[in-house]
Formats: C-alpha cells, sequence, structure tokens
C-alpha cells in the first residue's frame, strides 16, 4: 500500500486534541477488551483523513496511534496521557490490546484494497470488476 499523506489541519485526530499537552485525564479504555474492540473501530470508522494518513504509512508505529487515537475518543486525553498511563498497565492488557489493533489495522487495510473511490474521489475498478471486463476467445 502507498503511503498517502493528509495535511495536519484535515486530521480529526488533531481536531480532537490527541496532540494538546494540556489535557490530563486517567483512563481505563485498554482494560476492557470490548471497549477497546469498539474504539478502536471507531476511530478508522470516524476518522477517515486521520486513518489514511497514519495508517497508510508503514513507517509509522500504527499500533501506537490507533491506540492513542481510540483513546482519544474514549476519553478525549492526549497522546501524551495516554503513554503514561500506558506503562502502568499489565503485560497481559498491553499484549491483547495490540492485538487488537494489529487485527483492526488489518481490517481498515482491506477495507481500502476493495474501496472502490480513491483519495481524490474517481470511482475505480476492482481487479474483479476489471477480470469480467476481458474479452476470453
Amino acid at each position: 500500500m502507498k503511503a498517502l499523506f493528509i495535511n495536519y489541519n484535515e486530521w480529526e485526530c488533531f481536531k480532537n486534541g490527541l496532540y494538546n499537552s494540556k489535557v490530563k485525564t486517567k483512563n481505563n479504555l485498554f482494560k476492557s477488551k470490548e471497549l477497546t474492540e469498539l474504539y478502536m473501530n471507531l476511530v478508522i470508522d470516524l476518522w477517515t483523513n486521520s486513518s489514511i494518513h497514519f495508517l497508510s504509512n508503514k513507517k509509522y508505529n500504527r499500533v501506537a496511534w490507533l491506540g492513542q487515537a481510540a483513546n482519544s475518543i474514549y476519553c478525549g486525553c492526549s497522546k501524551y496521557e495516554t503513554m503514561k498511563n500506558w506503562r502502568d498497565l499489565d503485560h497481559h492488557i498491553k499484549h491483547q490490546a495490540n492485538s487488537i489493533a494489529t487485527s483492526t489495522i488489518a481490517k481498515w487495510e482491506q477495507r481500502i484494497r476493495f474501496s472502490k473511490k480513491s483519495k481524490n474521489g474517481k470511482t475505480k475498478g476492482t481487479n474483479q470488476e476489471y477480470q469480467t471486463k476481458l474479452l476470453l476467445n
């Protein structure tokens, strides 16, 4: 997948205060498997520009970003607070959250791969559609 870049003023995570170092909130999102999965899915569903920017580029720490973004939607805290609170979590909870993030990213990648709209809004066909248009003798 090619890395796509979107200007920061279009990122939903930026508008939600993910990078605001003044926000101080203690959170417990990652202690619940169900909530973690729900909020990570909300990120890829609601924050399309941010997801395109941060999840299409494999040079970013995509798992960490997704967790920070999910936590921002959950309690409005910044990535800095999420990182501080992450240190206090049990190894099992961290592993569980990372696994959920990895599977959510795979789900997002599959969704993008089969999407019919490119970033510029033009409709493009999937491989299957092109194959059905082939004239076979």
